[in-house]
């Protein structure tokens, strides 16, 4: 990690330390926060997922895929099919790891539906929202 890298964990714990020292908070309230310690350490994971998916190439392979087979198979078709299409891609992709991990096909389409269906669909993935829990 390099110097800037470690800017703001610095910071945040400075400010944690601060809040503790001051007394604003006890070390109670800062263990009964479940969620917050669950989002930190599972956004950690995921971002050093991503990071290992980008060293290995696999990001840019896949772009590359979608892209060279969205060109080359559909040259001439209308920008709204190409848009559907990129769309689906994006709202699947994340379905094919999950769906390595699933019981059963009931599980994938109803998680399928839910992602589709809730308002975090556009934005962030619905897992930090606990939608999937």
């Amino acid at each position: 990690m390099t110097r800037s890298a470690w800017m703001p964990l610095t910071a945040s714990f400075v400010g944690l330390s601060i809040l503790l020292l001051s007394g604003v908070l006890t070390w109670e309230d800062v263990k009964s926060e479940k969620g917050a310690w669950d989002t930190l350490i599972w956004f950690a994971a995921l971002l050093m997922m991503a990071n290992q998916l980008k060293k290995l190439g696999f990001t840019s392979w896949f772009g590359n895929l979608i892209g060279d087979s969205i060109g080359s198979t559909m040259h001439g078709t209308s920008w709204v099919i190409i848009l559907l299409l990129l769309n689906a891609a994006y709202f699947l992709y994340p379905l094919f790891f999950r769906q390595r991990q699933c019981a059963n096909r009931r599980v994938v389409c109803r998680v399928s539906g839910r992602r589709s269906a809730s308002e975090y669909t556009g934005g962030a993935d619905g897992t930090y929202a606990g939608v999937y829990q």
